[in-house]
């Protein structure tokens, strides 16, 4: 099916971008590729410092803005806000019924919005979908692997699992921009978590997610990640301040309040774990490590 006509959505594709010069052609690329005709896009800069503004204008200006898409525009952050702040930054020039968001280093498979949209033909009423994710390593001989959403069927299930971590990639979602809109957005208040948040959000709202099984993202793991630490360490200290806040106030209350009592014990533990961690020199142990990798199969398997 392909779609052509005025009458389908207009879909708003949001690039967000920090120092992404070395794979944001790459990302663009991935989207001027794709098979749905109705696309605003929007990069969101969080005031880099290297050559990621300049390159992005220039990729505009070959595109002529309106040859490939609807509108091509670039918001530039005149200071470093953040990730939630970058996300709401771009959202507020969007124009689109549905918004995807993307990393300025992830790649969206050429099928990605058609899909997505194809599903949401299908729906009763707006929803966020997820989609599985191929994960795929820079500078590495590590094979590329699929990543699927780990969700179960009815609203109180997927927020027990929601809660537990770990059960959505933000590259992943398809949103409709009137429900993130009607939940108030991104919770600047964790300015470099911007994904778990909301999810939370938006099933304590009484909503649920919808699964797309098809892999519709490329993910880019390399170590320039906020979320990734650089020289060995354990964790970057930027986005613990973030996940810390997040966990303390957040998800440990609502799983008090699900009846999730040992799960709440189990995540304050984590949390403290990974703060002792980083105040003891931000270097994991094995020992450490293992005991992470049983926290995550736990989650993953109950």
């Amino acid at each position: 099916m392909s779609f052509d006509s005025q009458s389908v959505p207009l879909v708003t594709v949001i690039v967000l971008t920090y120092n992404s010069q070395e794979y944001i052609l790459e990302t663009l690329e991935s989207i001027r590729k794709q098979r749905y005709s109705r696309i605003q896009l929007i990069v969101s800069d969080d005031c880099s410092t290297d050559a990621t503004v300049s390159l992005v204008k220039r990729w505009l200006h070959e595109c002529n803005n309106g040859v490939n898409f609807e509108e091509g525009i670039i918001v530039e952050n005149e200071v470093n806000y953040g990730i939630s702040k970058n996300c709401n930054n771009g959202l507020a020039k969007a124009r689109g019924e549905w918004i995807k968001y993307i990393a300025g280093d992830d790649l969206l498979a050429s099928t990605c919005i058609e899909s997505f949209v194809k599903q949401c033909v299908h729906l009763a009423e707006p929803s966020f979908l997820v989609s599985d994710v191929e994960i795929f390593y820079s500078n590495s001989s590590r094979s590329r692997r699929v990543w699927r959403s780990k969700l179960p069927n009815g609203n109180k299930a997927q927020l027990r699992r929601v809660l537990k971590g770990g059960a959505i990639k933000a590259t992943s979602a398809f949103l409709s921009a009137s429900i993130l809109r009607d939940l108030g957005a991104f919770d600047e208040n964790f300015p470099f978590l911007e994904d778990d948040p909301l999810w939370v959000k938006y099933l304590q709202s009484g909503r649920t997610f919808v699964e797309v099984k098809s892999v519709l993202v490329e993910y880019r793991v390399h170590d320039k990640s906020v979320s990734n630490a650089s020289n060995s360490q354990f964790m970057n200290p930027v986005f613990f301040v973030s996940l810390q806040s997040f966990l303390l106030s957040i998800i440990i209350p609502a799983m008090r309040s699900q009846g999730m009592r040992i799960w709440a014990m189990l995540k304050y533990f984590e949390v403290s774990h990974m703060k002792r961690i980083i105040k003891g020199g931000n270097r994991a142990s094995l020992l450490d490590r293992l005991i992470f990798k049983f926290l995550y199969i736990i989650r993953d398997i109950l």
